[in-house]
């Protein structure tokens, strides 16, 4: 039995304005594949070979090399060269981490990327992410705690 993993894909990307100057259709095709191939993960960040991507995309080397710059350059996808790795910036304000298992779940996987640069984005963008959650956690709890006082 296959796995299946769970990614957002926001309605909201239609409107982007990053997403709408791709220049090319192809370009745009390239993003969503990569946020929702079968490489992805909880992080957002995953190990693509190219041989991998241009088997799936049915596009020569040169193709996909040129579509997967236009993306870096709008700032759509982190990638490094050596390692293979690419990450969908802007990943958690889409796929936050959910709850506490989820996040250690994410955490495992930043640990495994080979990539320092792209690990270091990814943990700039996981903490902002999680500073989100950890505030609306703290205000339910003070709500709650608000709650359960006596009024005498």
């Amino acid at each position: 039995m296959s796995k299946h993993v769970f990614s957002k894909v926001a309605p909201t990307l239609w409107r982007s304005k990053r997403f709408n100057a791709l220049g090319t259709d192809r370009a745009r095709l390239l993003h969503l594949y990569f946020m929702t191939c079968q490489h992805q993960n909880s992080a957002g960040c995953y190990h693509l070979p190219e041989g991998y991507a241009v088997a799936d995309l049915g596009w020569s080397l040169e193709e996909y090399r040129a579509e997967r710059n236009v993306l870096q350059a709008a700032e759509l996808i982190a990638y490094d060269d050596d390692t293979e790795e690419v990450f969908i910036r802007r990943w958690y304000l889409v796929c936050p981490p959910q709850n506490e298992k989820h996040a250690a779940g994410i955490i495992s996987r930043i640990a495994e990327i080979e990539s320092d640069a792209i690990r270091e984005i990814l943990e700039v963008e996981f903490t902002e992410a999680n500073k989100g959650r950890w505030a609306a956690k703290a205000k339910k709890m003070v709500a709650e705690d608000d709650d359960n006082r006596s009024p005498f």
